[in-house]
């Protein structure tokens, strides 16, 4: 469901804090919805299927990741919005999903250049340059299993990562050596 941003309070007055979502299929959900609470009013995503691409709707579970997910399943990013909120009442959040699936560094998927990389950059970027006033509080990563293999092990696996922060926080706009890299 396409959201009116104005109508929400988007276009002023209220603070909009924008957080993406990156990594595989630990980021994307699986475990079935409880049925607890609902993400936090005004909790809404950067959709990314047709009609929705590049538009604001409201956060449902399983948000729009590349290669989708689990329908009525659940990511960590629904209890990460209810604490946030509860610890920053009046502020709404912006999740931008771009979690895939078996996706990796070792598999050419999370290095500058490649395809999820590029895809998670700019839509990052196509959020700020539609709403300039929105805040990036940061970004969560919930990802490794797929590199878990990697031919020299943890420390490749860490250059990478590293190199990956690195290049997120030149790339995103809004970015910057000290935006949050949260790491599940």
């Amino acid at each position: 469901v396409a959201v009116d941003a104005n109508a929400l309070g988007f276009a002023g007055g209220v603070e909009t804090h924008v957080f993406g979502l990156a990594g595989q299929s630990n980021m994307q959900g699986g475990a079935p919805f409880d049925g607890g609470d609902d993400y936090p009013e005004g909790t809404v995503q950067w959709g990314r299927y047709s009609p929705n691409d590049g538009v604001i709707i409201q956060a449902v579970d399983n948000l729009e990741h590349q290669g989708g997910g689990e329908v009525d399943s659940i990511s960590l990013a629904h209890e990460f919005a209810v604490q946030y909120v509860a610890a920053n009442p009046g502020v709404r959040i912006l999740f931008v999903p771009g979690a895939r699936g078996g996706s990796g560094f070792i598999n050419g998927w999370w290095n500058k250049g490649d395809t999820m990389y590029e895809d998670f950059v700019a839509r990052m970027n196509a959020v700020f340059t539609q709403f300039p006033g929105f805040q990036l509080k940061g970004i969560l990563w919930h990802q490794g299993e797929v590199d878990s293999t990697t031919t020299g092990g943890a420390a490749v696996y860490r250059d990478k990562l590293e190199q990956m922060i690195l290049d997120m926080r030149t790339n995103i706009v809004r970015a910057g050596n000290d935006t949050p890299f949260i790491l599940g």
